[in-house]
């Protein structure tokens, strides 16, 4: 029965996406950090669950639509403001090929472990990464944020 849902949700996420990406002036810092977030907490709600059927069905539904939004932003907007230096199609490439290996590796890995220690651990496997990407994202974003706001206070100077 969820399988039926995946389109929904599946757009539901590229249109928010969309949405983010208007709202923060076609930036992909902004949109990314805000999906990584709605991951998190998403992956730490499925654990709350339990086995509450309609409640994973909609943790996972974000889950699913915050992967689509995330793999939108990084195959497509991040790569184009790399067009200038001509160097777009090869992060496109890059970015496409890592969500593909991403994705197999992913279903591997949480199938192993659900083998050994059952769904619970996947639940927090899918948890725990969610919380170390948005840890790294938003770390480089307030890096990023405070080196443009110095190149800006040097450029007034």
């Amino acid at each position: 029965a969820f399988t039926t849902l995946i389109p929904l949700f599946s757009t539901i996420g590229l249109l928010f996406t969309a949405w983010l990406t208007h709202h923060y002036k076609d930036s992909c810092n902004g949109p990314m950090v805000c999906l990584l977030l709605l991951g998190l907490a998403a992956g730490w709600s499925m654990m709350a669950m339990g086995n509450r059927i309609l409640g994973l069905v909609i943790c996972l539904g974000l889950l699913l639509a915050v992967v689509y939004g995330v793999n939108t932003i990084l195959t497509t907007l991040l790569p184009l403001q790399f067009s200038k230096s001509g160097n777009s199609a090869l992060l496109s490439s890059i970015f496409n090929f890592l969500s593909y290996t991403g994705a197999a590796l992913g279903g591997m890995i949480s199938g192993a472990a659900c083998d050994v220690w059952g769904w619970h651990s996947v639940y927090i496997l899918w948890a725990g990464l969610a919380s170390l990407s948005a840890l790294i994202l938003i770390s480089y974003v307030l890096v990023e944020t405070l080196n443009a706001r110095r190149r800006v206070a040097a450029a007034v100077r």
